[in-house]
């Protein structure tokens, strides 16, 4: 059976060092990125298709993911500063 998926604050309060929250962070910026570009390509795939319900679909997902990573943001914020970990 396959790692089970580990939020970024877990993931953050259990690294032992500046730098492999660093490391972190980064991994997890670069995961928005790719994310967001490959529900991007979605969204513009559907339009050129001109398949309105598969253009709702890839922005809704769109919508939640980009969501979920917002909210998530001022925590991994705060873990990224927080030298007392």
């Amino acid at each position: 059976m396959g790692e089970k998926h580990k939020s970024i604050g877990e993931r953050l309060r259990k690294a032992k060092s500046l730098d492999v929250r660093r490391e972190i962070g980064l991994e997890w910026a670069a995961d928005c990125i790719e994310e967001h570009e490959l529900a991007l390509s979605a969204v513009e795939r559907a339009i050129r298709l001109g398949d309105i319900r598969a253009v709702a679909v890839a922005v809704a997902r769109m919508r939640e993911h980009t969501e979920k990573r917002l909210r998530a943001l001022p925590n991994v914020i705060q873990k990224l500063a927080d030298e007392d970990i």
